[in-house]
């Protein structure tokens, strides 16, 4: 994550002073301003350089293949940019399936178009029906069924908010969406999500869960996320307590909302 923000810190200064005298960037091509953008999103780093980035993408469309398109949609759909910039996500949008780069990132591909039915479904480009089913294929034997991609630890989690006397609900289905809610807390939208993908070092949430979270907090829902590997090294006697500090955050966002009402 650190070597990605040096990353985006270097490429800051040559595409703000390529994109305002519309010239090319000097050794950087489209392609790696689309990797730069993917990598940002992947870890959710949201910088100034977004923008700039697609700004001077926009300027130059032309040169942007089918799969540097898939990682910038990615990015635009993740850091935003569907709103700013609907010019170049149509142009992009409509590469994607036209070739064969899109076979080797087929769960992506299915994380575009549940992209676009609840982000830009007014956009006036579909993808291609290949593309959507192989997608759907990846997407569930990558989780391993449509449902929880972790139900053993989902109710070991549960067994333990029982013994605490927390109210609580698992296996929560969002409607008009493809997701569930690990477990649901209480009687409002917080939501306990049991994940793999993490950065290696911090935990923190990457890749589809960081995509997977814009939607659901689209939704209203406040969404704590709960380490796998974390979770399954925690001795049974410091589970209680690790759950008690994860539930104290959504304690504090409510008497936070509380405090904003007039």
């Amino acid at each position: 994550r650190s070597a990605m923000h040096a990353g985006l810190e270097a490429c800051g200064v040559p595409l703000r002073r390529a994109w305002l005298l519309r010239q090319r960037a000097d050794g950087l091509a489209a392609a790696d301003v689309a990797a730069l953008l993917e990598g940002a999103a992947y870890f959710g780093i949201r910088t100034d350089l977004t923008q700039v980035a697609l700004d001077y993408l926009d300027d130059r469309p032309d040169e942007i293949g089918e799969r540097a398109s898939i990682q910038v949609v990615y990015a635009m759909c993740v850091l935003g940019g569907v709103d700013t910039h609907p010019r170049l996500l149509l142009y992009l949008f409509r590469k994607i399936g036209a070739g064969t780069a899109w076979e080797a990132q087929r769960m992506r591909i299915f994380h575009l178009w549940v992209c676009q039915l609840l982000q830009f479904p007014w956009l006036d480009a579909r993808l291609k029906r290949r593309c959507i089913d192989a997608g759907l294929r990846a997407w569930v034997l990558h989780r391993r069924g449509f449902g929880c991609p972790h139900p053993d630890e989902v109710h070991e989690v549960s067994a333990e908010l029982s013994a605490m006397g927390v109210s609580h609900r698992t296996f929560v289905p969002v409607t008009e969406t493809p997701y569930e809610i690990d477990v649901a807390v209480g009687h409002r939208k917080d939501a306990l999500l049991v994940i793999s993908e993490t950065a290696r070092n911090t935990f923190d949430p990457v890749g589809s869960v960081v995509l997977q979270i814009k939607h659901l907090e689209a939704r209203g829902w406040r969404c704590v996320v709960i380490p796998r590997k974390a979770w399954k090294s925690l001795l049974p006697e410091a589970r209680a307590s690790y759950l008690q500090a994860l539930l104290a955050g959504f304690s504090d966002v409510a008497l936070a909302c509380q405090s904003d009402q007039p």
